[in-house]
Formats: structure tokens, C-alpha cells, sequence
């Protein structure tokens, strides 16, 4: 049976890596233009409206992201249907009315965030052109993460790394001709407002072939929803704390410092984090795998699965981050003459996120099985520490600083949810 499930994870890993990879050179190619056509100032306004857009569409989900694929796999892999359909009904509507909420107060505080960012409170206009992209941002989250619950693997990584970054592409080079920075930010808006819809139409269509294959039963939806919420509380902090790990460095580097060196430092992580995509397309096979087996209480073979996506990750972490290593000249070249102080910015980067992917999807390992309070608690005190080191470090070293605090704390969270994740699954403690 292991082998079997290990076969599954490797065909629809495959598959989620093809989509991946097409969707990290969408995602290079986008960033290249970006840097050409705005430079490292247009580039940091960009990354600073981005951040604030994520940080307020990672409020306005409440933690749902990993509740909904954890509850909807369970049900799922019983053809629970009624059952997935309420997590799916409940959950879309809190974040509705949540991320409506948040472009509200984004729309009212856009004025101070403009001076406090820019010191020019004539760039509001972008700030409001990106409250406008929380709601269709915020939904196509849930709608991607749902279907991946559903083991609809295409679709949901089609919608989460290729279709955003395709459509901005596509409308970039007009709109920034036309509008300049602020085009940029309307090309993204409106490309994300173009996946929500087909996201939408993708759950619809994904949701009625499942339930043409299987008789659905009846649900107390009462306790489907309590049980959604005694779970999510936790991942609510998780997210939180995650939102934070991700984007304070480029908040805190625009507040302190200028744009030019913020748009230095986000291109730098942005091609960084280009080595994630392995972890990420495993995590996207192998969340709903652990959910679906810890839930048929199937142990060994969890405990297999996740030693084996561990070596495999960590073969490929080591040379493809030693090789952007070496070459972070030419690679940052690839952006412009703006960009050239970055390479040591890069190198820095390149450490935490090579420790990340080595360390494998310890922290998903931990949702999926019942310890959500666990990965919040270790997120939160990631993030402290994350807060900590850009108070103690960008003051000073700007950028270069911003690369040290994100990569320290990044190599130290993730070798503490690791070394928890194996304890925990040598003991059996995640059985219960």
C-alpha cells in the first residue's frame, strides 16, 4: 500500500512540478519586465503594494488555507460530498465578507500608508488600486486550496502559480505604457480579478464530476463546522505569523529605507524563492495524501511518505542553490544595472531557502495530523524573531541587513518545526 500512495505522489507531483516550473518562468520573465521597465524605485512601490495586498488577503482568510484543504481531503476521500460542501460554503463566505471588510479599511488608511511608504501622499491612487485586488485575491486562495483538497491537483496549481502571474504578463507592457507604476499595480488587479473568476468556474465544474461518481449522504453540518473551527483557531495563528515571516522584511525595509532599496531586495528574494517550487509542488500532492491517510489512520505509510519527500527534496536543494550561488551576478544582470548591488543580498537569501526545502514539508506534516497548535507556536516565535532582527539590523545595513534577518530566522524555524515534525512522528504522538 505504501508503494502505491508513494506512485501517486510521484505521478501528481510530476505533474504539479511541469505546472510549477512554467509557472516560476512566467513568474521570472514577469519579474525581469518589471525590473526593466519600472527599475529598482517603480519595482519597490510594486513589491510594497503586493505586500500589503497579501498581509490584508492573509487576514481576510482567516487560516482557512489549510483547514479547507485538510477537511475537504478528509470528506473527500469517504465521498463525503454534502460534507464538502458546507466546509467549501462557509468558509467562501467569511473570507467574502472579510476581505470586503479589509479593502474598506485599505481604501479609508491609504492616505497615511502612502506618506508613511512613500512620503508622498499623491501616491494613494496605488495603494487604492491594490485594495481592489484583496476580494478576487482572497477567494481565489480559498478556491485553489479547496480544489487541492480535492486532489484536483491541475487546476488548483494552474490557479495558484501560473494564471495570476500569465494574465499580469499579458497586460503589463500596455498598462505601464500608459499609467507607468501605477499601471503595474492595475495590471495585477485585474489579473487576479480574471483567476477569481475562472477559479470559481474550475470548483464548479471539479465539484460536480465528483459528486456524478459518488452518492452523497447525508451531514450534520453543525458539527462539520464547529470541528472546521476548532481546527482553524490555530492555523488562524499559523497564517498570521506567516504573513508576517513573509512580508515584514519588505515592510519594514520601505518604512526605514527607500523604495529603490526595497525593489533591490524584493527582486533578489523573489528569484530566491525561485527554489521552493520543488517543496511547493510536493506540498501540494503530499498535504491531502497525509490528511486522507492520517484520517484512515494509515501511519506507516505517512511516516514513509515523509521520509522519502525529505531526500528527495533535499538532492535537489543543494546543487540547484549551489549553481544560483556561483552565478548570482549573471543571474541579477538579467534585470538591469539598478540591481547589480544585489548579488549579496541574493547569496544571503539563498541560504534560508535552500535550509527550507531541505528540510521538507515538516510543518504541513504537522497540519494535516492534528498539530496546528504546534506549527502557530513555532511560527509565532519565527516571526518574533524574524521582527527582531530587521529592528536590529535594517536600521543599519538597510537591504543587506533585511537578508540576514529573513534568512537567520528562516534556518532557525524550519529546523525547529523539522526536528519537532520527526520527533512527533517517530514517537506516534500524531496518532491520537
Amino acid at each position: 500500500m505504501t508503494d502505491s500512495h508513494l506512485k501517486e505522489l510521484v505521478v501528481k507531483a510530476l505533474q504539479s512540478l511541469s505546472i510549477r516550473v512554467a509557472g516560476a518562468a512566467l513568474g521570472f520573465l514577469l519579474t525581469v519586465m518589471l525590473a526593466r521597465y519600472l527599475g529598482a524605485e517603480g519595482a519597490g512601490v510594486y513589491f510594497i503594494c503586493l505586500s500589503i495586498i497579501a498581509i490584508l488577503a492573509g487576514i481576510s482568510r482567516l487560516g482557512f488555507d489549510d483547514a479547507i484543504v485538510r477537511f475537504i481531503a478528509a470528506h473527500a476521500a469517504h465521498c463525503e460530498w454534502h460534507a464538502v460542501q458546507t466546509v467549501h460554503t462557509y468558509v467562501i463566505r467569511i473570507v467574502m465578507i472579510n476581505a470586503t471588510i479589509m479593502s474598506i479599511i485599505l481604501l479609508i488608511g491609504s492616505p497615511w500608508l502612502a506618506y508613511y511608504f512613500f512620503d508622498d501622499t499623491n501616491k494613494t491612487i496605488f495603494i487604492q488600486i491594490a485594495a481592489a485586488a484583496i476580494f478576487p485575491f482572497s477567494v481565489l486562495m480559498v478556491y485553489a486550496n479547496a480544489l487541492r483538497g480535492m486532489r484536483v491537483i491541475v487546476f488548483s496549481q494552474l490557479l495558484k502559480a501560473v494564471l495570476v502571474s500569465l494574465m499580469t504578463l499579458i497586460l503589463l507592457y500596455p498598462f505601464i505604457t500608459i499609467w507607468g507604476v501605477q499601471g503595474s499595480i492595475m495590471a495585477y488587479t485585474l489579473a487576479s480579478m480574471i483567476s477569481c473568476g475562472c477559479a470559481v468556474w474550475c470548483w464548479r465544474y471539479s465539484l460536480r464530476h465528483k459528486i456524478s461518481s459518488c452518492l452523497a449522504g447525508q451531514v450534520n453540518r453543525t458539527d462539520v463546522k464547529k470541528r472546521l473551527m476548532a481546527s482553524n483557531w490555530p492555523l488562524f495563528g499559523v497564517a498570521l505569523s506567516g504573513i508576517v515571516i513573509q512580508q515584514a522584511a519588505i515592510i519594514f525595509l520601505g518604512s526605514w529605507s527607500n523604495e529603490a532599496e526595497t525593489g533591490v531586495f524584493a527582486i533578489a528574494q523573489r528569484v530566491s524563492f525561485l527554489l521552493l517550487f520543488p517543496l511547493f509542488a510536493v506540498i501540494s500532492i503530499l498535504s491531502p495524501k497525509i490528511a486522507a491517510l492520517h484520517h484512515k489512520r494509515k501511519l506507516a505509510s505517512v511516516s514513509a511518505l515523509m521520509r522519502q519527500t525529505t531526500l528527495g527534496l533535499t538532492l535537489i536543494a543543494l546543487p540547484v542553490g549551489a549553481v544560483v550561488y556561483h552565478f548570482a551576478n549573471e543571474v541579477l544582470a538579467l534585470f538591469g544595472s539598478d540591481f547589480a548591488d544585489g548579488v549579496s543580498i541574493l547569496r544571503i537569501l539563498l541560504i534560508g531557502v535552500v535550509v527550507n526545502t531541505m528540510t521538507g514539508p515538516a510543518a504541513e506534516f504537522l497540519m494535516m495530523t492534528g498539530g496546528e497548535c504546534i506549527v502557530r507556536n513555532i511560527n509565532i516565535s519565527g516571526a518574533v524573531l524574524l521582527c527582531f532582527f530587521c529592528f536590529l539590523l535594517i536600521p543599519f545595513y538597510a537591504a543587506t541587513g533585511a537578508a540576514i534577518a529573513v534568512s537567520a530566522s528562516s534556518v532557525l524555524l524550519n529546523i525547529t518545526m523539522a526536528t519537532t515534525a520527526w520527533l512527533r512522528l517517530r514517537k506516534g504522538t500524531y496518532c491520537t
